[in-house]
């Protein structure tokens, strides 16, 4: 059995399907490029037949001589890990965005029952489908190129697009263990006593979403309110990104970036603040603990992700999560 591990947001579901099959299958976990979230899972010490770390190494697609390299690395990785697999279940968690696991199903595919577990990519319903432009007629043949999978590339902002039921992929809806979230817990223990106590999901600007002028302005401007209302104020950076460097001397605690936020245990937190991370969804599902988006303070490169993003967590924590509508309101609400 391999399961495929492509973002953090897999960890709940991969450590769900190990409860389940650790008794009867031999298990091999695949984690895609998240450096943080291999350490996590390695961490847990689980009885694995392996555990691989692949990266993406290719930066960009403009140097011809560069794509000729990444083609020939991804295939000697599909022989090193993939090609003798037969008769085996495979399973992975998102068809967007990731050319490199497609490229390893494809090979999979012919010899093995893939199962898509379709936890988050309903937010692609949020994003408006395009037609195919020569701009994008060029990138499908490079992917084309560069991984002999047929991709589809209509939502531009989640290019590319797994084409799965050509490849005979079943998709399903998949179900979390609950019980994962207590066996594997990371218990906080915050040595202030200054109460009360915020935890605040932060990262570094990403260019493709937000306006870097003010982000990380912004970001800082909360931490700062926060302290000036005498809040202990304890961070969890980017699996992926980290933390920005401008907060550190002023935050209390740092939550190692490796730690998954689901996993998380922390005495006397008061409220949970992030923009857009889907740790917001389960913070405001799973406890008593006041969760806020920051998503309407900030700058995004497009005017609809503000909106987008809204949808998505109100999705996603079935409106659960609640959304500050201004820095005043935020200001407002944290005063003590």
């Amino acid at each position: 059995m391999i399961v495929f591990c492509q973002a953090p947001a897999d960890i709940p579901y991969v450590l769900s399907l190990y409860e389940k099959y650790k008794n009867e299958e031999v298990i091999s976990i695949v984690v895609i490029n998240v450096e943080n979230v291999f350490k996590f899972i390695k961490s847990l010490n689980l009885n694995l037949d392996s555990l691989v770390f692949i990266p993406y190494t290719l930066k960009s697609f403009k140097n011809p001589l560069d794509i000729i390299r990444e083609r020939k690395r991804i295939i000697k990785l599909n022989k090193k890990y993939f090609d003798a697999i037969v008769g085996t279940n495979v399973y992975f968690f998102s068809r967007f965005e990731d050319w490199l696991t497609s490229f390893f199903l494809k090979g999979l595919s012919k010899r093995n029952k893939i199962y898509y577990l379709d936890h988050y990519d309903f937010s692609s319903e949020f994003f408006e489908k395009k037609k195919l432009t020569f701009k994008l007629s060029i990138y499908k043949l490079i992917y084309f190129l560069l991984t002999g999978v047929d991709f589809k590339l209509e939502i531009i902002e989640k290019i590319p697009e797994l084409n799965y039921g050509k490849y005979k992929i079943e998709r399903r809806v998949p179900q979390v263990n609950n019980e994962v979230f207590q066996k594997y817990q990371y218990e906080i223990d915050i040595l202030q006593k200054i109460e009360p106590i915020v935890l605040f999901f932060v990262m570094p600007c990403e260019p493709t979403i937000y306006d870097c002028e003010s982000h990380d302005e912004i970001q800082l401007s909360i931490v700062e309110s926060f302290k000036k209302n005498n809040w202990t104020v304890v961070i969890k950076g980017h699996p992926r990104l980290g933390v920005p460097d401008n907060i550190m001397n002023v935050i209390d605690v740092e939550i190692p970036s490796y730690i998954p936020a689901e996993f998380l245990q922390i005495k006397d937190v008061k409220m949970c603040v992030g923009i857009i991370t889907t740790a917001l969804a389960h913070f405001a599902t799973s406890s008593d603990i006041k969760t806020y988006s920051l998503v309407n303070l900030f700058q995004f490169r497009k005017n609809t992700s503000s909106k987008l993003y809204t949808d998505y967590l109100s999705e996603a924590s079935n409106n659960q999560v609640k959304f500050f509508q201004s820095f005043n309101d935020f200001e407002n609400n944290i005063k003590n």
